[in-house]
């Protein structure tokens, strides 16, 4: 299993050639598009981004 993680200021779309190559080696593949960064939803006030707010948001959905 590889893990493809982004840093600042991409996003997962960046990994969006390699992807099928590793999947066509066996691979499986995992590349979260991290919150706020990329076209992902981005925090409006600090205060959301906050552990206790991604913890919430999660068992809401």
């Amino acid at each position: 299993m590889i893990f493809l993680l982004h840093g600042q200021p991409s996003w997962s779309y960046l990994y969006r050639h390699m992807i099928p190559q590793l999947i066509n080696e066996g691979y499986h593949v995992i590349a979260p598009d991290l919150i706020g960064f990329g076209k992902s939803d981005k925090p409006i006030q600090s205060r959301d981004h906050s552990y206790s707010a991604h913890v919430k948001s999660r068992i809401l959905n």
